[in-house]
């Protein structure tokens, strides 16, 4: 079972609940020992249109008056603990007109995490991808994560298959067709060439009809870790903990036990150098 989690987000984002402490007491008394502290890094409101930001809900990330607070909740709390391993971290957007800002965040803190919920298409309007992915626009997510991963700013990838929440393909339907297979193997090559993990997501499970179906979930995909089994590919499972519970929940056991039918390979832990140089 999980020992090491480096996605873990706290009330700071606005969809989240619990302080640093809070998850650090908990991933104590479960016996972790590595934690990574990773809330949604802040998305300004200038980074898009009024009703893009709604529709993206950029809302619910940090605010930047609060970036300061969260980091020095970190630093306490990695003072005060010297039985675990508590990493400093944000799980950001990439938008490339954006790169200074995501820069002056990574000089702050131990690691990043790519997470993409939204992104440019190439006509410059913000898609999200838990609605608006297709078969035409795959590419530009992929092009999105290509960009963000090849400045090094980025540790891990996290919930990359997470485009196969609402696809859909040439006939509206929502199945992984010969484009998401080709998006799958360039995603694996790009981790492998710049050295990132990819992350199977547990909370992910929360959306599927039936957790213990494996035909209903939405992600993690069952069918693009199959594809990921056959690259030499750093994998770790991510809680993606929004509540103290989620440390070591059902959905966390669940993915142990797909990973173990299918054979999947993992990396225990996420080796953090903090050797980014911008």
């Amino acid at each position: 079972m999980l020992k090491n989690n480096y996605h873990t987000h706290m009330k700071y984002c606005n969809h989240a609940e619990g302080m640093v402490i809070d998850y650090v007491k908990e991933a104590l008394r479960l016996g972790f020992l590595e934690l990574g502290m990773s809330d949604h890094a802040p998305v300004l409101e200038s980074f898009m249109s009024k009703e893009e930001y709604l529709n993206n809900y950029g809302y619910d990330t940090m605010k930047l008056s609060d970036v300061e607070d969260y980091l020095n909740q970190i630093k306490e709390c990695q003072k005060k603990f010297s039985n675990i391993k508590i990493y400093s971290g944000f799980e950001t957007e990439y938008l490339e007109e954006q790169k200074d800002f995501y820069l002056s965040l990574r000089k702050k803190v131990d690691y990043f995490n790519l997470g993409i919920h939204f992104f440019k298409d190439k006509n410059g309007n913000v898609l999200n991808c838990y609605t608006d992915l297709n078969y035409d626009n795959l590419d530009e997510y992929y092009l999105n994560a290509k960009k963000a991963i090849e400045t090094k700013m980025y540790q891990a990838f996290v919930h990359p298959d997470l485009f196969m929440y609402g696809y859909k393909d040439k006939n509206g339907c929502h199945t992984f067709d010969e484009k998401c297979e080709e998006i799958t193997r360039k995603i694996a090559l790009l981790a492998i060439e710049n050295n990132i993990y990819l992350e199977i997501n547990a909370n992910g499970l929360k959306y599927c009809k039936d957790k213990h179906d494996l035909n209903t979930w939405l992600y993690p995909y069952p069918k693009f870790w199959e594809i990921m089994k056959e690259y030499n590919v750093k994998i770790i499972v991510g809680a993606d903990a929004h509540t103290i519970a989620a440390l070591s929940n059902e959905n966390v056991r669940l993915v142990y036990d797909f990973i173990k039918k299918s054979g999947i390979n993992i990396e225990e832990k996420m080796v953090i150098t903090n050797d980014f140089k911008c």
